[in-house]
């Protein structure tokens, strides 16, 4: 899902809660190139909340997993 919100993040048809979605999704499964993409872009990674997930967001996900380089690239 998140690499193909990221081929289409130039089309104005996905919305910014598709993109922080993506950014999330990226995230949580440690698709670093897809989230330095998404945050160059300037998606934010603090606003979409998982619902199935405690709420948490991309930062909070990725922070648990232990995604260090994730982490690093949300908070730079």
């Amino acid at each position: 899902m998140a690499k193909a919100l990221c081929k289409a993040f130039g089309n104005l048809t996905v919305s910014r809660e598709e993109q922080e979605k993506a950014l999330y999704t990226a995230a949580a499964s440690k698709d670093v190139a897809n989230v330095r993409k998404l945050i160059k872009a300037g998606v934010s990674a603090t606003v979409y909340r998982d619902q199935e997930n405690c709420n948490f967001t991309a930062l909070h996900t990725a922070a648990f997993q232990g995604f260090v380089e994730v982490v690093k690239i949300i908070t730079e």
